[in-house]
Protein backbone atom coordinates (compact mmCIF):
# COMPACT_ATOMS: atom_id res chain seq x y z
CA UNK A 1 0.00 0.00 0.00
CA UNK A 2 3.02 2.33 -0.34
CA UNK A 3 1.40 4.16 -3.25
CA UNK A 4 -1.43 5.22 -0.94
CA UNK A 5 1.19 6.64 1.44
CA UNK A 6 2.59 8.71 -1.40
CA UNK A 7 -0.79 10.07 -2.50
CA UNK A 8 -1.41 10.94 1.13
CA UNK A 9 1.71 12.95 1.88
CA UNK A 10 1.94 14.56 -1.56
CA UNK A 11 -1.45 16.23 -1.00
CA UNK A 12 -0.30 17.43 2.44
CA UNK A 13 2.82 18.98 0.90
CA UNK A 14 0.82 20.66 -1.88
CA UNK A 15 -1.63 22.01 0.68
CA UNK A 16 1.15 23.44 2.81
CA UNK A 17 2.89 24.93 -0.22
CA UNK A 18 -0.37 26.63 -1.08
CA UNK A 19 -0.74 27.94 2.47
CA UNK A 20 2.80 29.33 2.80
CA UNK A 21 3.37 30.53 -0.75
CA UNK A 22 0.11 32.38 -1.26
CA UNK A 23 -0.03 36.02 -0.12
CA UNK A 24 -2.57 36.60 2.66
CA UNK A 25 -5.02 38.35 0.33
CA UNK A 26 -5.26 35.20 -1.82
CA UNK A 27 -6.18 32.80 0.99
CA UNK A 28 -9.80 32.75 -0.19
CA UNK A 29 -8.83 32.08 -3.81
CA UNK A 30 -9.74 29.07 -5.92
CA UNK A 31 -6.50 27.12 -5.36
CA UNK A 32 -6.66 27.52 -1.60
CA UNK A 33 -10.30 26.45 -1.36
CA UNK A 34 -9.75 23.54 -3.77
CA UNK A 35 -6.78 22.05 -1.90
CA UNK A 36 -8.27 22.58 1.56
CA UNK A 37 -11.54 20.95 0.57
CA UNK A 38 -9.87 17.55 0.65
CA UNK A 39 -6.11 17.41 1.38
CA UNK A 40 -6.33 16.50 5.09
CA UNK A 41 -9.52 14.44 4.68
CA UNK A 42 -7.64 12.39 2.09
CA UNK A 43 -4.71 11.98 4.48
CA UNK A 44 -6.94 10.68 7.26
CA UNK A 45 -9.08 8.50 4.98
CA UNK A 46 -6.03 6.71 3.59
CA UNK A 47 -4.58 6.47 7.10
CA UNK A 48 -7.76 4.73 8.22
CA UNK A 49 -7.62 2.47 5.19
CA UNK A 50 -4.11 1.42 6.19
CA UNK A 51 -5.05 0.93 9.87
CA UNK A 52 -7.44 -2.01 9.65
CA UNK A 53 -4.84 -4.20 11.41
CA UNK A 54 -5.75 -2.37 14.63
CA UNK A 55 -8.56 -4.88 15.05
CA UNK A 56 -6.06 -7.75 15.18
CA UNK A 57 -3.62 -6.26 17.70
CA UNK A 58 -3.65 -5.83 21.45
CA UNK A 59 -3.96 -2.36 22.95
CA UNK A 60 -0.32 -2.48 24.06
CA UNK A 61 0.81 -3.41 20.56
CA UNK A 62 -1.23 -0.58 19.05
CA UNK A 63 0.16 2.02 21.46
CA UNK A 64 3.73 0.76 21.03
CA UNK A 65 3.58 0.70 17.24
CA UNK A 66 1.80 4.02 16.78
CA UNK A 67 3.93 5.79 19.39
CA UNK A 68 7.12 4.75 17.64
CA UNK A 69 5.74 5.49 14.20
CA UNK A 70 3.93 8.77 14.88
CA UNK A 71 4.74 10.38 18.23
CA UNK A 72 8.51 9.80 18.35
CA UNK A 73 9.03 11.43 14.92
CA UNK A 74 6.70 14.32 15.82
CA UNK A 75 8.64 14.94 19.06
CA UNK A 76 11.95 14.77 17.20
CA UNK A 77 10.65 17.13 14.53
CA UNK A 78 9.37 19.56 17.16
CA UNK A 79 12.74 19.59 18.92
CA UNK A 80 14.40 20.38 15.61
CA UNK A 81 11.95 23.25 15.15
CA UNK A 82 12.98 24.63 18.53
CA UNK A 83 16.60 24.72 17.40
CA UNK A 84 16.05 25.87 13.82
CA UNK A 85 13.04 28.20 14.13
CA UNK A 86 11.89 30.73 16.70
CA UNK A 87 8.73 29.09 18.00
CA UNK A 88 6.29 29.67 20.85
CA UNK A 89 4.48 27.13 23.02
CA UNK A 90 1.37 27.08 20.83
CA UNK A 91 3.52 26.19 17.83
CA UNK A 92 5.22 23.38 19.75
CA UNK A 93 1.87 21.99 20.90
CA UNK A 94 0.40 21.96 17.40
CA UNK A 95 3.49 21.10 15.37
CA UNK A 96 2.81 18.00 13.24
CA UNK A 97 -0.71 17.94 14.64
CA UNK A 98 -1.87 15.47 12.00
CA UNK A 99 0.55 12.81 13.29
CA UNK A 100 -0.70 13.32 16.85
CA UNK A 101 -4.29 13.30 15.63
CA UNK A 102 -3.70 10.02 13.82
CA UNK A 103 -2.14 8.56 16.98
CA UNK A 104 -5.17 9.49 19.10
CA UNK A 105 -7.63 8.18 16.50
CA UNK A 106 -5.77 4.87 16.18
CA UNK A 107 -5.31 4.23 19.90
CA UNK A 108 -8.80 5.42 20.85
CA UNK A 109 -10.45 3.18 18.31
CA UNK A 110 -8.23 0.27 19.34
CA UNK A 111 -9.40 0.66 22.94
CA UNK A 112 -13.08 0.96 21.95
CA UNK A 113 -12.88 -2.07 19.68
CA UNK A 114 -11.23 -4.26 22.29
CA UNK A 115 -13.90 -3.26 24.81
CA UNK A 116 -16.85 -3.98 22.50
CA UNK A 117 -15.46 -6.34 19.82
CA UNK A 118 -17.90 -4.71 17.41
CA UNK A 119 -16.45 -2.90 14.39
CA UNK A 120 -19.20 -0.39 13.57
CA UNK A 121 -20.47 0.09 17.11
CA UNK A 122 -16.97 1.08 18.24
CA UNK A 123 -16.77 3.77 15.55
CA UNK A 124 -20.19 5.17 16.48
CA UNK A 125 -19.49 5.26 20.23
CA UNK A 126 -16.07 6.85 19.79
CA UNK A 127 -17.36 9.49 17.38
CA UNK A 128 -20.18 10.46 19.77
CA UNK A 129 -17.68 10.71 22.64
CA UNK A 130 -15.45 12.97 20.55
CA UNK A 131 -18.41 15.24 19.82
CA UNK A 132 -19.24 15.45 23.53
CA UNK A 133 -15.82 15.84 25.18
CA UNK A 134 -14.60 19.48 24.96
CA UNK A 135 -10.84 18.90 24.72
CA UNK A 136 -11.23 16.56 21.73
CA UNK A 137 -11.05 19.63 19.50
CA UNK A 138 -7.30 19.51 20.14
CA UNK A 139 -5.36 18.51 17.01
CA UNK A 140 -8.62 18.62 15.05
CA UNK A 141 -9.55 15.13 16.24
CA UNK A 142 -13.31 15.73 16.04
CA UNK A 143 -13.21 16.80 12.40
CA UNK A 144 -10.61 14.22 11.28
CA UNK A 145 -12.01 11.10 12.93
CA UNK A 146 -14.94 10.58 10.49
CA UNK A 147 -12.46 10.29 7.62
CA UNK A 148 -10.32 7.83 9.59
CA UNK A 149 -13.44 5.75 10.30
CA UNK A 150 -14.63 5.83 6.68
CA UNK A 151 -11.16 4.72 5.58
CA UNK A 152 -11.32 1.69 7.86
CA UNK A 153 -14.83 0.85 6.66
CA UNK A 154 -13.72 1.10 3.03
CA UNK A 155 -10.82 -1.26 3.77
CA UNK A 156 -13.14 -3.71 5.52
CA UNK A 157 -15.21 -3.88 2.33
CA UNK A 158 -12.08 -3.76 0.10
CA UNK A 159 -13.19 -0.67 -1.82
CA UNK A 160 -9.81 -0.07 -3.48
CA UNK A 161 -9.20 -3.71 -4.28
CA UNK A 162 -12.64 -4.03 -5.90
CA UNK A 163 -12.06 -0.84 -7.89
CA UNK A 164 -8.67 -2.11 -9.10
CA UNK A 165 -10.31 -5.26 -10.49
CA UNK A 166 -12.82 -3.32 -12.58
CA UNK A 167 -12.49 -3.01 -16.35
CA UNK A 168 -11.03 0.31 -17.50
CA UNK A 169 -14.43 1.39 -18.86
CA UNK A 170 -16.11 0.75 -15.52
CA UNK A 171 -13.31 2.59 -13.71
CA UNK A 172 -13.89 5.66 -15.86
CA UNK A 173 -17.65 5.59 -15.22
CA UNK A 174 -17.08 5.42 -11.45
CA UNK A 175 -14.46 8.17 -11.69
CA UNK A 176 -16.79 10.46 -13.64
CA UNK A 177 -19.54 9.95 -11.04
CA UNK A 178 -17.25 10.89 -8.14
CA UNK A 179 -15.66 13.83 -9.99
CA UNK A 180 -19.07 15.18 -11.02
CA UNK A 181 -20.38 14.87 -7.46
CA UNK A 182 -17.31 16.70 -6.16
CA UNK A 183 -17.65 19.55 -8.68
CA UNK A 184 -21.30 20.03 -7.71
CA UNK A 185 -20.40 20.16 -4.01
CA UNK A 186 -17.39 22.41 -4.63
CA UNK A 187 -19.56 24.91 -6.51
CA UNK A 188 -21.25 25.67 -3.16
CA UNK A 189 -18.02 25.56 -1.16
CA UNK A 190 -17.29 28.78 0.75
CA UNK A 191 -13.95 30.11 1.95
CA UNK A 192 -15.18 29.96 5.54
CA UNK A 193 -15.16 26.16 5.32
CA UNK A 194 -11.55 26.01 4.15
CA UNK A 195 -9.80 25.06 7.36
CA UNK A 196 -8.83 21.84 9.11
CA UNK A 197 -10.72 22.29 12.36
CA UNK A 198 -14.37 22.19 13.35
CA UNK A 199 -16.26 24.53 15.68
CA UNK A 200 -19.12 22.05 15.99
CA UNK A 201 -19.73 20.31 19.33
CA UNK A 202 -22.88 18.33 20.01
CA UNK A 203 -23.77 20.10 23.27
CA UNK A 204 -23.04 23.68 22.15
CA UNK A 205 -26.70 24.32 21.29
CA UNK A 206 -26.61 27.70 23.03
CA UNK A 207 -24.27 29.13 20.41
CA UNK A 208 -25.76 31.46 17.82
CA UNK A 209 -24.06 29.64 14.94
CA UNK A 210 -24.85 26.11 16.12
CA UNK A 211 -26.85 25.09 13.04
CA UNK A 212 -24.37 26.68 10.64
CA UNK A 213 -21.45 24.96 12.38
CA UNK A 214 -23.30 21.64 12.14
CA UNK A 215 -23.99 22.29 8.45
CA UNK A 216 -20.33 23.12 7.78
CA UNK A 217 -19.19 20.01 9.64
CA UNK A 218 -21.47 17.67 7.68
CA UNK A 219 -20.78 19.41 4.35
CA UNK A 220 -17.02 19.24 4.82
CA UNK A 221 -17.13 15.57 5.78
CA UNK A 222 -19.19 14.73 2.68
CA UNK A 223 -17.10 16.76 0.25
CA UNK A 224 -13.89 15.43 1.80
CA UNK A 225 -14.97 11.82 1.29
CA UNK A 226 -16.26 12.41 -2.25
CA UNK A 227 -13.12 14.32 -3.24
CA UNK A 228 -10.83 11.65 -1.79
CA UNK A 229 -12.64 8.91 -3.71
CA UNK A 230 -12.62 10.99 -6.90
CA UNK A 231 -8.90 11.65 -6.66
CA UNK A 232 -8.04 8.04 -5.93
CA UNK A 233 -10.19 6.75 -8.80
CA UNK A 234 -8.74 9.36 -11.16
CA UNK A 235 -5.15 8.50 -10.31
CA UNK A 236 -5.70 4.74 -10.38
CA UNK A 237 -7.37 5.01 -13.78
CA UNK A 238 -4.18 6.43 -15.33
CA UNK A 239 -1.56 4.46 -13.36
CA UNK A 240 1.15 2.52 -15.13
CA UNK A 241 3.84 0.22 -13.74
CA UNK A 242 6.61 2.84 -13.76
CA UNK A 243 4.52 5.30 -11.76
CA UNK A 244 3.63 2.58 -9.25
CA UNK A 245 7.32 1.67 -8.75
CA UNK A 246 8.17 5.33 -8.13
CA UNK A 247 5.28 5.75 -5.70
CA UNK A 248 6.26 2.62 -3.78
CA UNK A 249 9.75 4.06 -3.26
CA UNK A 250 8.37 7.43 -2.20
CA UNK A 251 5.85 5.84 0.15
CA UNK A 252 8.57 4.16 2.19
CA UNK A 253 9.89 7.61 3.13
CA UNK A 254 6.57 9.23 4.04
CA UNK A 255 7.35 10.25 7.64
CA UNK A 256 10.55 11.94 6.51
CA UNK A 257 8.60 14.02 4.03
CA UNK A 258 6.14 15.07 6.75
CA UNK A 259 8.98 16.22 8.99
CA UNK A 260 11.26 17.89 6.46
CA UNK A 261 8.93 19.59 4.00
CA UNK A 262 7.97 22.47 6.33
CA UNK A 263 11.59 23.60 6.60
CA UNK A 264 12.06 23.49 2.85
CA UNK A 265 8.86 25.48 2.28
CA UNK A 266 10.13 28.11 4.71
CA UNK A 267 13.43 28.33 2.83
CA UNK A 268 11.79 28.57 -0.59
CA UNK A 269 8.86 30.84 0.24
CA UNK A 270 10.84 34.11 0.17
CA UNK A 271 12.43 33.11 -3.14
CA UNK A 272 9.29 32.33 -5.12
CA UNK A 273 6.70 34.80 -3.81
CA UNK A 274 6.42 37.59 -6.33
CA UNK A 275 7.57 35.56 -9.34
CA UNK A 276 5.63 36.54 -12.50
CA UNK A 277 4.41 32.94 -12.90
CA UNK A 278 0.86 31.61 -12.43
CA UNK A 279 0.34 30.73 -8.78
CA UNK A 280 -0.80 27.16 -9.52
CA UNK A 281 2.39 26.54 -11.52
CA UNK A 282 4.56 27.78 -8.65
CA UNK A 283 2.75 25.63 -6.09
CA UNK A 284 2.98 22.42 -8.14
CA UNK A 285 6.62 23.11 -9.07
CA UNK A 286 7.68 23.87 -5.50
CA UNK A 287 5.72 20.89 -4.13
CA UNK A 288 7.45 18.58 -6.60
CA UNK A 289 10.89 19.93 -5.70
CA UNK A 290 10.14 19.63 -1.99
CA UNK A 291 8.84 16.04 -2.22
CA UNK A 292 11.90 14.94 -4.20
CA UNK A 293 14.34 16.80 -1.93
CA UNK A 294 12.63 15.50 1.22
CA UNK A 295 12.78 11.91 -0.02
CA UNK A 296 16.47 12.25 -0.87
CA UNK A 297 17.30 13.71 2.56
CA UNK A 298 15.17 11.05 4.28
CA UNK A 299 16.82 8.25 2.30
CA UNK A 300 20.31 9.49 3.23
CA UNK A 301 19.54 10.07 6.92
CA UNK A 302 17.67 6.78 7.30
CA UNK A 303 20.91 4.93 6.60
CA UNK A 304 21.90 5.89 10.13
CA UNK A 305 20.07 3.73 12.68
CA UNK A 306 19.58 6.60 15.14
CA UNK A 307 17.83 8.80 12.58
CA UNK A 308 15.86 5.87 11.22
CA UNK A 309 14.52 4.93 14.65
CA UNK A 310 13.99 8.25 16.40
CA UNK A 311 13.37 10.69 13.55
CA UNK A 312 11.50 8.58 11.01
CA UNK A 313 9.89 5.95 13.25
CA UNK A 314 11.20 3.07 11.16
Amino acid sequence: MSKEHDIRYTKVVIGHCDLFLLPSFMKDGFIYKFIYSFHMPLFMLLSGYLSISICKKTIIEIIDQKFKRLIVPSIAGTLLSCFILSVNFAFILNEYWYLKCLFVCSVSYGICYHLTRKFYFSHIILFLLLLLVPFCSLWNIVYMYPFFAIGMIMRKHEFMEKFDKQLWKNKMVITVIFVSAYLILFSEWSGGMSHDYSRFKLLYVYRDNYLYDAYCFIYRVIIGIIASCALYCLIKSIYNNLIMIILQFLGRNSIGVYLIHAYLITLLSDLVIGFPIPRATIIILVATIIVVASVIVTYILSKKQTFSKYLFGQ
